[in-house]
């Protein structure tokens, strides 16, 4: 009967009246099979989502939501669905929740590079180059947009985690396998960026069908 509470106080704290609900909750939520399966349904999610929305971008509200995907290292098939159907497939939530990174077209390239990502903040927009995105980020000061970024994308990984073909085909446009992979072997990125999409070219392109069977020698013999 508590997990309401924590959701409510954990969407109403600011840094000035942070009572640590969101952490407590996810503690709870971490790893607790019972609790995932039997007080987590999709109208919680849903309104979990809709406070996200009029609130500003926190990575802490998202790492809850990742926290819903998987228990003991497998899939919560059924809330990683409720969470891509409300958050992922509905436009508009999608396009209030998620910072936009794209591909540059070709007059952009030589200024931005392959990619570059949204600035949305106060009514300011400005596409940054994805290499650029989080030094340009602390030195205005707004570091907490960037960690909010990689929680998005980290989240985006745990909803295909083990195989989940419904949400990968609801995401694998919106991360292309070519865009993960140049982020991921680009050395001028921060590791954290790299790290978290290697994650999720794992868990969103390779991880699914055809798995090929791939010969290895073997040189041991018996005599």
């Amino acid at each position: 009967q508590w997990i309401e509470l924590f959701l409510r106080q954990a969407m109403e704290s600011n840094a000035a009246n942070d009572l640590k609900a969101g952490p407590t909750l996810t503690e709870l939520l971490n790893n607790n099979k019972k609790l995932l399966d039997k007080q987590i349904d999709k109208e919680k999610i849903v309104n979990f989502i809709e406070l996200c929305k009029v609130q500003e971008k926190n990575e802490r509200f998202i790492k809850l939501l990742k926290a819903l995907c998987a228990c003991h290292g497998d899939a919560i098939q059924s809330n990683q669905n409720d969470i891509c159907e409300v958050m992922i497939e509905n436009e508009d939530n999608r396009r209030q929740l998620f910072i936009p990174l794209v591909r540059s077209n070709l007059k952009e390239e030589a200024k931005l590079g392959k990619y570059k990502v949204l600035y949305d903040h106060g009514g300011q927009k400005e596409w940054y180059a994805v290499h650029q995105y989080k030094n340009n980020l602390v030195q205005k000061e707004e570091k907490s947009i960037y960690n909010y970024f990689i929680a998005i994308v980290d989240l985006c990984s745990a909803l295909c985690y083990q195989r989940n073909y419904r949400n990968m085909e609801a995401l694998e446009d919106l991360y292309p396998i070519d865009m993960c992979f140049e982020i991921v072997s680009d050395d001028r990125l921060p590791h954290r960026m790299r790290s978290v999409f290697c994650r999720l070219l794992v868990d969103l392109h390779l991880a699914r069908e055809p798995f090929d069977k791939t010969p290895v020698p073997d040189y041991i013999r018996v005599w």
